[in-house]
């Protein structure tokens, strides 16, 4: 677990216990409570726990998965300023996403959300539409919609829809179901549209 720590000092990481592999990764409370009204509330409210030890405990999130959060709520970038650090695994992006959501970082929300759509590929399209229906987003919905509509994808997406990929959720089946039978309607409305044309061009003639 990540254990986050709201004090005067700047963001810093701290391996607390390697025994319980927590780690503490600090950040200001005043900026994480202007970025969402859900940490202002969870940080300044004696009452809660996190308000009385001043500390928010996250725990089934990788340490990279916080500092990535940290690092947008900063910056504004996935990567602070002359950072040399790889760019992060779309798990990680795609759990960033998640915890953002959950604490209405909006702004954080957004970013996140662009910079999966940019990703969507044949190994990572099924997750990111699990996301983008859990969560109602419409940019990374979108994304996965064209991916799997497009012509290279489509006989991955029938199986998906048909149930045949373990991986697939039902509300990504479901959704997949929906998608392809309007985009199938739609080829044979238009296919019938150029059959009558061609008649109709061929008793002129």
């Amino acid at each position: 677990p990540c254990r986050g720590i709201t004090n005067g000092g700047g963001v810093q990481d701290n391996l607390e216990d390697a025994s319980l592999d927590v780690v503490e990764v600090r950040a200001h409370s005043a900026v994480l409570g202007a970025a969402s009204s859900v940490l202002k509330a969870m940080l300044s409210t004696q009452g809660m726990k996190e308000g009385a030890q001043r500390a928010i405990e996250v725990t089934d999130t990788s340490v990279q998965t916080v500092r990535l959060l940290l690092s947008l709520v900063y910056t504004g970038s996935i990567w602070a300023t002359g950072s040399d650090e790889e760019e992060p695994n779309f798990a990680t992006l795609l759990q960033a996403l998640d915890l953002a959501h959950r604490w209405q970082l909006l702004h954080v929300v957004q970013l996140l959300e662009q910079a999966g759509a940019r990703r969507i590929d044949a190994e990572t399209f099924e997750v990111a539409y699990d996301v983008a229906l859990r969560l109602e987003l419409p940019k990374l919905l979108s994304a996965c919609r064209s991916f799997a509509t497009a012509p290279k994808m489509l006989s991955k997406a029938r199986l998906a829809a048909r149930g045949n990929a373990s991986t697939v959720t039902a509300a990504v089946r479901a959704d997949l179901e929906a998608l392809l039978n309007f985009e199938g309607d739609g080829s044979a409305a238009s296919n019938a549209g150029t059959g009558h044309a061609t008649k109709r061009r061929r008793r002129l003639l």
